[in-house]
This record gives C-alpha cells, sequence and structure tokens, in this order.
C-alpha cells in the first residue's frame, strides 16, 4: 500500500521553493540592488500570500518562520497596505512578487487582478511581472525548476502555464471602473495608488471583495491627501493595528520621523537615512528641497519622503473643530427664539446629496444648531425634493427652541438650477411665517450675488467669507448643537428608508467642515475627491454668514 504524502511536508516544500525563487529573480540585473525596507515589505507580502503559496488555507506558524523575517506574528498578515515615496522601488518590487506567485500559486483561471488609476498603469505593473518571465524563459534567468509557459500575452493580460499539461493561471491589468470589473474573481488583487482612485472605487467594488476568506490585497500607494478617503481608512487600519487586529497591516515607509513630521520639519530630518535606498542620493534631497517654493513643501515631504501624517491646511483648525462637537449640547434655551434661519444647498446633479441645516440665536449671541439633514438625491425628482424639504420644514417647526410664530429666513442657493430653488422655496412658504430678505433693493451693487426672491448664489468671495465668519464663531466658542436635532433621509418618499443614525449628520457637518480647503487649482472647495459631499456644510456656511448679511442690509431683520 502506498502511503499517501504528509501534507504539512508538501506545504513546507512549497515555501522553501518560493524562497528560493524570490533569490533566483532578485539576480535580474535590474532587480539585483538590495535594500533592507525593500526586503522587509517583501517578506511581508509574501506572509499575507502563504494559504496561496502553501496551497493550504490555514498554513501552519512554522512555515512563515521559513520567510525568515524578524517580525513577530507574522502569520497574522494577511492584507497589506504599503504607504511608501517614490522612486522606492515599488514597480519592481512588485512586479517581483506578481511573477513569483504566477510560478508559485495552485493554477487558476484568474490569478491575479491589478488594478491602478489608469488601465495603462496598472498594465506597466503586468510588464514589470512579465520582464522578470521573460528573463526566466529567454534570458539568462532560465532554471530547470520553473520553466515559463506564456499562453496569452499582450499589453492588458498574460496567462502562464509551469508545465504544458498543466492549467494556465491568468493576471489581468483591469480598468478602474466598478462597473466594468463587477464580475472580476481574482485569488489576490494589487491596488498601485489606490489613494489616488475614488472612494467609490475602493467602498463599492474593491473591499466588498474580501467577502472571499482566501482573497489577498495588497494595496501599495504614495502618501494619500489629508481628509481623502483613503488617508481616512489608513488611520482606521493604522488604530485597528495598534489593538492587535491585522486583517490589513499598514506599512508606511516614510525617511522622516514621527518628531520631525510633528514639527513640521519633515524634509529636514535624518532620523531614518536607514530608509534612502543606494539608488537615492541625500545630496539630492537636500538641493531639491532648497529649489521647492515653500506652499509646495508639504507635497514635497508626501512625495519624495513619504511622509502621510502631513498637516492639512484647512481653514477651519481641527481643534476648533473638535471643541465644538465635544461641547455639552444644549438641552433648553431661557426662551424661544424669534428667528429660524434655514440653509438650503439643493443637489447639483445626480450624484450629489441635498444640505438642510437650521439655527437659532440665543441670547448671549450662540448660534444653535437644531436641524441637520443630507439627503441622497441620485434619481430624486424634483416632486420628491419638495417632499422631503416639506417633511423637514414641518419638523423644524415644532422644535422646542421655537416659537409657533418665529419667521423663518429661507438661504437657498441658486447657483445650478434656479427653477429648483424656487420649487423648494415654496414648499417651505407653506410653513408661514416666512421672510424673504432677498430683494434687489435691499442688496445692491455686486457685494453679494442674489437670485431675487429666491436665494443666494455663492462665489468664491462669499465661500472665503463665509468661512471667516464660522472661524470667528468657533474661535469665540459659540457654536453649539442642540441635542434633538431635527433630521430626515428620505423616509418621507421612501418606505424602506430609514432616518439617519443618531450622531450620523452632526458628524457629517463637522467632517465636511474639515475638509474645505483650495483645491490644486486654488479652488475653495469642500470636494477633496470626486466622491466627497459638502451639502451639510454649504448649507451651514450659508446660515452663519448670510444671516450677517441680511441683519446688516435689512434693521427690521433680528434674531
Amino acid at each position: 500500500m502506498v502511503q499517501e504524502p504528509d501534507p504539512v511536508s508538501n506545504a513546507h516544500a512549497r515555501v522553501v521553493k518560493y524562497v528560493q525563487l524570490l533569490e533566483h529573480l532578485r539576480t535580474a540585473p535590474w532587480a539585483s540592488g538590495r535594500f533592507e525596507a525593500n526586503e522587509d515589505i517583501m517578506l511581508i507580502l509574501s506572509a499575507g500570500f502563504m494559504p496561496l503559496i502553501a496551497h493550504e488555507a490555514k498554513p501552519a506558524p512554522e512555515l512563515y518562520r521559513i520567510l525568515g523575517s524578524k517580525r513577530k506574528q507574522l502569520e497574522q498578515t494577511q492584507n497589506t497596505i504599503w504607504v511608501t515615496n517614490r522612486q522606492q522601488g515599488k514597480t519592481t518590487l512588485l512586479g517581483l512578487i506578481i511573477a513569483a506567485m504566477a510560478l508559485s500559486a495552485a493554477p487558476c483561471k484568474t490569478l491575479a487582478c491589478v488594478y491602478s488609476t489608469k488601465q495603462e498603469r496598472a498594465a506597466e505593473l503586468c510588464r514589470a511581472a512579465k520582464d522578470y518571465l521573460y528573463w526566466m524563459r529567454d534570458g539568462k534567468g532560465k532554471h530547470p525548476y520553473w520553466p515559463v509557459h506564456l499562453d496569452r500575452d499582450n499589453e492588458r493580460a498574460f496567462s502562464i502555464r509551469r508545465s504544458p499539461g498543466e492549467p494556465a493561471s491568468e493576471i489581468l491589468a483591469r480598468p478602474r471602473n466598478p462597473d466594468t470589473c463587477r464580475g472580476d474573481n481574482p485569488r489576490f488583487g494589487i491596488f498601485d495608488e489606490i489613494a489616488f482612485t475614488s472612494p467609490n472605487f475602493w467602498y463599492t467594488f474593491a473591499l466588498p471583495l474580501l467577502q472571499v476568506r482566501s482573497r489577498r490585497f495588497v494595496c501599495c500607494t504614495t502618501p494619500p491627501p489629508r481628509k481623502s478617503f483613503f488617508d481616512e481608512f489608513s488611520q482606521n487600519v493604522k488604530r485597528a493595528n495598534a489593538d492587535g487586529d491585522n486583517f490589513f497591516t499598514l506599512i508606511n515607509h516614510s525617511l522622516a520621523c514621527s518628531e520631525c513630521i510633528a514639527n513640521n520639519v519633515a524634509a529636514e530630518c535624518c532620523h531614518r537615512l536607514g530608509f534612502v535606498p543606494p539608488w537615492k542620493s541625500v545630496m539630492s534631497f537636500n538641493a531639491l528641497e532648497k529649489l521647492m517654493p515653500k506652499h509646495k513643501a508639504q507635497e514635497f515631504a508626501a512625495e519624495v519622503f513619504g511622509v502621510m501624517d502631513h498637516k492639512y491646511d484647512g481653514f477651519l483648525d481641527e481643534r476648533l473643530l473638535k471643541a465644538a462637537a465635544e461641547r455639552p449640547m444644549i438641552t433648553s434655551l431661557p426662551k424661544k427664539c424669534r428667528t429660524i434661519w434655514v440653509g438650503v444647498d439643493p443637489p447639483a446633479h445626480s450624484t450629489s446629496a441635498m444640505g438642510l441645516v437650521a439655527v437659532v440665536v440665543g441670547d448671549t449671541a450662540q448660534i444653535v444648531v437644531i436641524a441637520i439633514a443630507s439627503v441622497d438625491s441620485g434619481a430624486t425628482e424634483i416632486g420628491e425634493l419638495q417632499h422631503i424639504v416639506d417633511h423637514w420644514i414641518g419638523m423644524v417647526r415644532k422644535h422646542p427652541f421655537c416659537h409657533p410664530e418665529s419667521p423663518i429666513v429661507p438661504i437657498i442657493e441658486a447657483n445650478n438650477n434656479e427653477p429648483l430653488s424656487l420649487s423648494l422655496l415654496r414648499k417651505i412658504q407653506e410653513h408661514p411665517p416666512i421672510y424673504m430678505p432677498f430683494r434687489k433693493e435691499r442688496f445692491p451693487g455686486k457685494s453679494i450675488s442674489i437670485a431675487d426672491g429666491i436665494g443666494v448664489w455663492t462665489t468664491e468671495s462669499s465661500k472665503l467669507a463665509s468661512l471667516h465668519v464660522a472661524y470667528q464663531a468657533f474661535m469665540e466658542g459659540r457654536i453649539t448643537i442642540a441635542a434633538n436635532i431635527v433630521t430626515t433621509n428620505r423616509e418621507s418618499i421612501d418606505r424602506k428608508s430609514k432616518p439617519p443614525p443618531e450622531g450620523q449628520p452632526v458628524n457629517q457637518l463637522f467632517e465636511q467642515l474639515g475638509r474645505f480647503g483650495y483645491d490644486k487649482r486654488g479652488k475653495v472647495t469642500g470636494k477633496l475627491t470626486e466622491d466627497d459631499q459638502d451639502d451639510v456644510a454649504m448649507a451651514f456656511l450659508m446660515c452663519i454668514y448670510f444671516r450677517l448679511s441680511v441683519l446688516a442690509a435689512d434693521p427690521s431683520a433680528t434674531d
């Protein structure tokens, strides 16, 4: 009777052979330079791929020790986020890993999918992997242990067989399009420059792929822009790692230490020169830093030094927003407020949201936010938006801080669609008394742009002015939140929809306010990426700024 081979010993042999393959691939002429930081990340990626390398769902802990890494608990590694700087050798290293996995993992129809900011960039990573395979097939890298048989081989895909009788494994360069990629079913995914894709791609397409337990992700990127979706995701991963959760492992190969980053002198740091690869010049860093304009210093630190925890130059300081968010909520006011100031930011297009904010002002000039709503407006008709506003205003009218005869002052943005803004105003007017201050006779000239009898036009100057007014109010500690916030979503038009979870609208307000700054074109915005929203923040800022404009222009108007 023939005894079955021991599966542990088979797995052991596969891992040993994989390590030998890595050593062989690193003798390729373009990959022969050794660099400790990249050696470390290569072993971390290999640990994450261990189930694919060993052909076992749960590899034994001793298999990880074969990798030779000094890191503890390497067997807990699953998916990796590698944040590094430019020209650090990541394309060469990722190409090597893809080639090694193509020759080591069990054959399957779609072994890997490579994603990046563009399909052409994903194809570059596939070409980096194929360079190793060509070298092993046709060049001096031939080795009897690892014969290379490429079947399909084009710009955006290649398939490989380890022997003529085995099934082929395919590696694909995929577009950054969730709809096109929805049917992807890879054993592992490589996400290059993931921080510069989009939240929609990451949250609605990429992350759901990890429902399959054995699938693995490698995310490699230069530092994500502060306040962007991947910066927030990375910070959550960092906190999870500190708590011992390594579903994702975050590695940041920064050339600046945490102390120099905190002191805003990352470009002058000399404490982590061990992370500078041999093909870079420290003298060049100094020369480039001297040529860099001061307003580009943070971008230089992020791209060249791999600084992840860079400061974000937002208009509203995070400390002010945090102080306001942590301030005790207002449970009562000495007397009912006379005026209800209502800001409405209508949706600009099919993927935007409608922002609704209502504030009242107390006797001590404290600005109390009593209502916040961010309504998903995709595929929503004007009649449905009217119904939502009608439902929300009806609830605002019943807020305990408001007198039944308190006039509502509607402040509606009219930038994108005056007829839509007018239709929303008509629904607000069904809840009298309503006071419409935006008349041409009250606002002559061009100091403030208004849509006569409808609302206001927001401009670059009015955004800056509103941010200045908000900054002053936050500095004085006058922004407060009512304990009983009025909110809504789509529940008034859709029975399946539910109101937002408690606390979510307030968190949205402060998060969106914290994102306001200059974009790369010098435009004032709270939308750092194509999927960001600033609707609630804009509604709030309009309330804060145009309230003062109305009080200055109309002596009869009061709080």
